[in-house]
């Protein structure tokens, strides 16, 4: 086995991974491996074409290789040594009149746990791996959705697979499909965790692809915390509008906290009204309240006062105000007050 790899490829960020384990001519071998892709001798050349090569090396998996994608090999062998049916090396490769046709030739009733490799893959976690969303609309269109809940040996969906590999095409639409967000694999992860360490460029994709209105709500929350955390707007307020108190968890700053700093007002209006809790604090001990006196912001000063403020808060406030040259945040609050009492 010979290993190619660019000599412009950038690897400072890489995340090296556990051993993964493979069978060759009747042995086992264990490789590590992040972003390098193994060419065996009798390959001579990848399936990808350079600038995908590239990219791919230069990007940090979230757990490295625990999957290797098999449509950078050239040779087929290595599926078959999986135990691969020809659907999977047809998903892998991006063959899809061929896989089209093995479908149509499946026998009548037969489901997901029937195709699988010796790694439980189904050729759905390849096409989701690989990023390849034509792939995955042919396999569930032909096959049905129970393929998107099938969990392989690692105890990882197709979901599970393209978020670690950060394929935002196919995470958009495996979570489009209502995929499973809870069930956490052998390390632990479930596709909610590995959501929420998903590339600014990618969550962005997400959003702006993503019909929000038919996902989980832990979702929309998700995606509306990591959008304004990454200070993309675009979409911020479309998410507001979609999110339910229910769906929000404590990560740090809440959502009011966030919309005080950015001078949302428009969402922060929203959250209010759908009964955000204002009295949360961050790991500062910050209410929303005093993020908004911090930065100013009039309208949120008066939206984020509540009459159960005790007395260290609403100094706390009045400091914060006066710190930041902000008077006329110190003449409100002051009229909060007197209103008050």
């Amino acid at each position: 086995m010979m290993i190619h790899i660019p000599m412009d490829i950038s690897f400072a960020n890489i995340t090296f991974t556990h051993k993964v384990w493979y069978n060759y001519d009747g042995k086992r071998f264990s490789i590590s491996c992040a972003c390098v892709i193994f060419l065996f001798e009798r390959s001579k050349v990848s399936h990808w074409p350079p600038e995908v090569l590239r990219e791919e090396l230069s990007a940090s998996a979230i757990d490295g290789f625990a999957h290797i994608p098999t449509d950078i090999m050239s040779w087929s062998g290595k599926l078959v040594e999986c135990r691969g049916t020809p659907l999977h090396i047809f998903a892998a490769i991006g063959l899809k009149e061929e896989l089209r046709t093995a479908i149509h030739q499946l026998s009548e009733g037969t489901t997901a746990k029937f195709l699988t490799d010796q790694r439980g893959a189904t050729p759905l976690h390849y096409a989701a791996v690989n990023g390849n969303l034509d792939i995955c609309e042919i396999i569930v269109a032909g096959m049905g959705s129970e393929m998107i809940y099938h969990l392989d040996n690692w105890k990882r969906t197709p979901l599970h697979r393209a978020l670690y590999r950060r394929k935002a095409q196919t995470i958009t639409y495996l979570i489009q499909l209502n995929a499973d967000v809870d069930t956490e694999d052998f390390t632990g992860n479930s596709c909610l965790n590995l959501l929420y360490k998903q590339s600014p460029k990618d969550v962005e994709f997400i959003v702006s692809k993503l019909e929000t209105d038919c996902v989980d709500n832990r979702v929309q929350f998700c995606l509306l915390y990591m959008s304004m955390r990454n200070k993309n707007f675009s979409h911020v307020h479309q998410l507001a509008q979609s999110i339910s108190v229910s769906s929000e968890v404590q990560i740090g700053s809440t959502l009011l906290h966030m919309s005080a700093e950015f001078k949302l007002l428009d969402v922060t209006k929203i959250l209010v009204s759908k009964g955000f809790d204002k009295s949360q604090r961050d790991l500062t001990d910050f209410l929303p309240f005093h993020i908004a006196c911090k930065f100013g912001t009039i309208d949120q000063i008066q939206i984020l006062m509540y009459p159960e403020m005790d007395d260290y808060d609403v100094n706390k406030g009045l400091q914060l105000c006066i710190r930041h040259g902000h008077i006329k945040g110190c003449h409100e609050i002051n009229v909060f007050v007197k209103i008050s009492l």
